[in-house]
């Protein structure tokens, strides 16, 4: 017992012991906070002049790679051609002035599709569209029936109109297919202008499309002292110098060429033959007028008068050629 009681007390005076020691210690201070480091915005420095010079060429060269890899990567490398019946594939190809090795980004379609359409005239429509890297594609619509229409394409792409556009006041003169021949007073006769002013029309009422060809003009001149003789030719006159036109008619299948006729002086029926594709015009040297076309054999009937020596007036039709040139004559004189 008396060792147990030792040991107790012993063991009490150890605690004892520790906790005058904890009380005696000094206390510990708290932690103190960190402040916060204030953060200083700087403005940019402004680029240095060389460093602006370094910057400016570092763009230039990266256009210029993308320039040069435009030209390098995305060529043309071949045509694809759809719904072509009457034209091959190479015809629509050459017609369009697509090259190989031409630049797809930069091809103007459009340029290419008026191309086709102006120099094949069985050419209703031409799509083209580009799929790279290197493939254009071009899809024909033709024409239905075969009608040509190029005869205003290929002439009088800058002038072309809305049918609507024609005047009221045009009258219809003769039809080919869905071609349509009009004349329309433009000026009234007068004393100094007995035959009046008129301008020509062609349409395609298919297209519901329209072109004035030609208005006349009332100064021009005959080219009678230029055909002279029984077996003269036509004389080519420029378009500005056509002095008559207050009648029309078709002379050849695909409506290329026609015949425009009018009385400027009161006396002689001059008349005129018109090429529209190549905008080109040829007075023929008839006095009385075109009897008759022969559009199968390419062939214009017109007749002229003449005076026998003994007096007195006589007809006589010839036949031209669709060039203007003399071909034969088809009849004897007649006296009138």
């Amino acid at each position: 017992d008396d060792n147990r009681r030792e040991e107790i007390l012993t063991r009490e005076d150890t605690m004892e012991t520790k906790e005058k020691t904890r009380r005696q210690a000094p206390a510990k201070k708290p932690a103190a906070k960190k402040m916060a480091q204030d953060v200083v915005y700087l403005p940019p420095k402004p680029l240095g002049r060389h460093r602006l010079i370094l910057h400016l060429a570092s763009i230039a060269a990266i256009v210029l790679a993308l320039i040069i890899g435009v030209s390098l990567f995305f060529k043309v490398g071949q045509v694809r051609v759809s719904g072509n019946v009457k034209y091959t594939a190479w015809d629509i190809s050459e017609a369009s002035g697509i090259k190989e090795g031409d630049n797809l980004i930069t091809l103007s379609r459009a340029r290419a599709s008026g191309k086709i359409i102006s120099a094949l005239p069985y050419v209703k429509s031409a799509r083209i569209g580009i799929k790279l890297p290197n493939t254009v594609n071009i899809i024909i619509e033709e024409v239905e029936g075969g009608e040509p229409v190029s005869w205003a394409l290929s002439a009088y792409e800058k002038e072309l109109m809305n049918i609507d556009d024609l005047p009221e006041s045009a009258v219809l003169q003769e039809r080919l297919g869905s071609l349509l021949l009009y004349v329309n007073a433009e000026a009234a006769p007068d004393e100094d202008n007995p035959e009046g002013t008129y301008s020509v029309w062609v349409a395609s009422e298919e297209r519901v499309i329209v072109a004035k060809v030609l208005t006349t003009n009332p100064t021009a001149a005959a080219s009678w002292d230029k055909m002279t003789g029984k077996d003269a030719s036509g004389v080519e006159v420029p378009m500005n110098l056509i002095a008559a036109a207050s009648s029309a008619k078709f002379a050849s299948e695909d409506g290329c060429k026609i015949i425009v006729e009018g009385c400027p002086d009161s006396r002689n029926i001059w008349t005129y033959l018109i090429d529209l594709e190549k905008r080109t015009a040829i007075q023929l040297p008839s006095t009385e007028g075109v009897q008759d076309i022969d559009m199968e054999q390419g062939e214009i009937i017109a007749a002229s008068y003449g005076y026998y020596d003994e007096g007195g007036r006589y007809t006589v039709n010839k036949a031209y050629s669709l060039d203007g040139k003399f071909i034969r004559q088809t009849s004897d004189p007649e006296p009138e």
